[in-house]
């Protein structure tokens, strides 16, 4: 007997181990594994359950979840999912149903994937958005990018880049007006005479008023 309820015990505890063990991950396309870049990454808040990708079946994984979001991979291209938020401690333990949006219509959300991206589905309930409180789906679902593939240049950076200016060609270097050096002065040969006169002259700048009276009368008496 002792065996036998130990024996439930433990069966008990792998239970309770394997759901709270529960995945984040969800495979939302039929066929075999395929590897990241070849998918399209949508991060899901726990409190929205996703039931149907694109006709995929999904199986139900909020409810074992002990994380604020999973991830589910889905094929790139058109997409059209069946979502409802579903939050039945919204507003606490003790809220109020009648006051607090625990639960929404399921509704379809449709976008467009990329392979390699990455996108997060957001839910605005009332607490956010007060005026959806007056609204028939009460929330609202949306699809935000959250990276681009890392291997993909942003078209915008690609056709914002501004091309290097021409390189121009040098500017010629002004010419420069070099004055003609002056002739060389040639000295006449110099003969006895001229020697004669130079010094003659030498000596006149040299004497005083008696010596120059002197030569004046001098020179009246020479031929």
């Amino acid at each position: 007997m002792n065996k036998l309820l130990t024996l439930s015990t433990v069966l008990v505890a792998a239970g309770l181990v394997s759901g709270c063990a529960t995945t984040s991950f969800v495979k939302a396309y039929p066929g075999a594994e395929r590897p990241a870049a070849q998918l399209a990454t949508v991060l899901v808040p726990t409190s929205v359950e996703v039931r149907n990708v694109n006709g995929e079946q999904l199986p139900n994984v909020t409810s074992g979840l002990y994380v604020k979001q999973y991830t589910v991979a889905t094929l790139p291209g058109a997409q059209t999912w069946r979502v409802r938020y579903s939050n039945p401690l919204a507003g606490g333990y003790y809220a109020d149903p009648t006051s607090v949006v625990t639960e929404s219509l399921w509704m379809d959300v449709s976008f467009h994937a990329d392979a390699g991206r990455t996108y997060r589905l957001k839910v605005t309930t009332p607490d956010e958005d007060p005026a959806l409180r007056h609204d028939h789906n009460q929330v609202r679902f949306s699809i935000v990018a959250e990276q681009a593939p890392a291997d993909s240049a942003s078209p915008t950076a690609a056709g914002s880049a501004v091309p290097p200016p021409p390189v121009l060609p040098a500017a010629p270097a002004p010419a420069l007006h070099v004055a003609p050096a002056p002739a060389p002065s040639v000295e006449m040969p110099q003969t006895i005479e001229s020697a004669a006169l130079k010094q003659l002259q030498n000596w006149w700048q040299a004497a005083g008023p008696q010596e120059r009276q002197a030569f004046r009368a001098w020179l009246q008496t020479q031929p």
